[in-house]
């Protein structure tokens, strides 16, 4: 009978000591309650726990900080789950091991701790709504987690003791959501101040549209645009097919120099490229209306290269064209490719220095002549002096046409 009763007497220390707070382990596997330890506070303190192990087997709820004893270990049994709301758990650097469940809850801050995983803060659905762990690499910060049927979020990463460092926020899809990969580097260390990133991908979930974003005092900075629909670019602006304010549907690459001060500085460069035309816009954000927009594009009908100037609403009106079958050139705003003429000017020319040579073939103006490089006489003849110049008679003209010209 003797062998019974040992055998049913540590069933019965095995059965009282199971529904126990805290347990000790000592260094030959001897576990014992002790009634003067019955929380954690009390087991990181005592004396008697000294180098033995620490076993918690039922929830637990700081009260006030805690820092646990340096010189014993611990083991976290499944069930034994610490609210940390309000306080910090500081593991120390102590031995620490639990198995793959959830063993800290609540808003505060867990730190200090080694082998931490995911589960035991609690990546399951009904994740508390945040948790700071700061562990021996640095702070970790766990955010937003939900079940599977709902808005799935989770930001994930070690910003470090200084409160800077990279990090990583995934936001799965759902019917009003984006997909968001982040990584935060941010200047404070709880709260608010941990969803300042650094820059993030995003997909857009009504566009599809793809964009890498920065990320500043809750403000985001759109850094990168692709459009889903064809592959339109735009660098440092949110539409590659807007242009102060006005929709260019031929735009594939826009390009902003953040350039001068204000809202109305920074220079665009646009790319555009569409049903047969290719050019470059350049924007100038401080010039004035009808004024901020010069473009160089080719024109498929008729063929030809355009030097334009764009009004606000987006209509280009050509200054310079040069026709790709004869090379011809037209300065003016209604380009004509007169086939006779290498160069048709609409409009006054004047040659401020220097002179005007052609080569062959001849001048034909359509209105006045002036010039101001030669030295003449209201009422006298026009001659031609040596060299090809222009002068003027200061002689009576000779019945064979001859004078002297001055």
């Amino acid at each position: 009978m003797k062998p019974l009763c040992s055998m049913l007497l540590l069933m019965v220390m095995l059965a009282s000591t199971a529904h126990a707070d805290i347990l000790i382990r000592a260094t030959d596997g001897t576990v014992t309650k002790n009634p003067t330890i019955n929380t954690l506070a009390q087991a990181s303190s005592a004396s008697s726990a000294a180098g033995k192990t620490v076993i918690c087997t039922s929830p637990q709820t700081l009260s006030t900080n805690l820092t646990l004893g340096s010189d014993r270990a611990y083991e976290f049994k499944k069930g034994c789950v610490i609210t940390t709301t309000g306080h910090t758990f500081n593991g120390n650097g102590a031995p620490f091991s639990a198995g793959d469940y959830q063993i800290f809850a609540g808003t505060g801050t867990v730190t200090g701790i080694r082998g931490r995983t995911l589960s035991w803060f609690g990546i399951t659905p009904e994740f508390p709504s945040e948790v700071n762990v700061v562990g021996d690499v640095g702070q970790y910060h766990i955010q937003d987690w939900s079940d599977m049927s709902g808005a799935v979020r989770m930001s994930i990463g070690e910003i470090g003791a200084a409160g800077s460092g990279p990090a990583l926020k995934v936001v799965a899809p759902s019917t009003s959501q984006t997909v968001e990969i982040a990584m935060c580097q941010s200047t404070g260390t709880t709260g608010t101040a941990l969803r300042n990133y650094g820059g993030y991908f995003m997909i857009d979930p009504t566009t599809s549209d793809f964009s890498w974003s920065s990320r500043t005092n809750n403000a985001d900075h759109k850094r990168l645009v692709i459009k889903n629909s064809d592959g339109a670019i735009a660098i440092g602006l949110d539409d590659p097919k807007s242009v102060n304010g006005t929709t260019f549907a031929g735009v594939r690459l826009n390009v902003r120099n953040p350039v001068g001060t204000g809202s109305g500085g920074g220079t665009y460069q646009v790319l555009s490229n569409s049903e047969g035309y290719v050019g470059l816009l350049l924007n100038d954000e401080t010039q004035t209306t009808d004024a901020k927009i010069w473009g160089i594009n080719t024109n498929p009908t008729p063929n030809r290269l355009d030097i334009s100037k764009y009004d606000d609403a987006g209509s280009g009106h050509p200054l310079l064209s040069v026709f790709r079958s004869t090379g011809n050139v037209y300065i003016g705003t209604s380009p004509t490719d007169a086939t006779s003429s290498k160069l048709t000017v609409d409009g006054k020319v004047t040659v401020a220095s220097g002179g005007l040579t052609v080569a062959s073939g001849d001048v034909s103006i359509n209105g006045a002549f002036q010039t101001n490089a030669m030295t003449g006489h209201t009422n006298h003849a026009t001659c031609w002096k040596s060299g090809g110049y222009i002068g003027y008679c200061s002689t009576v003209i000779a019945s064979d046409g001859t004078c002297t010209c001055n």
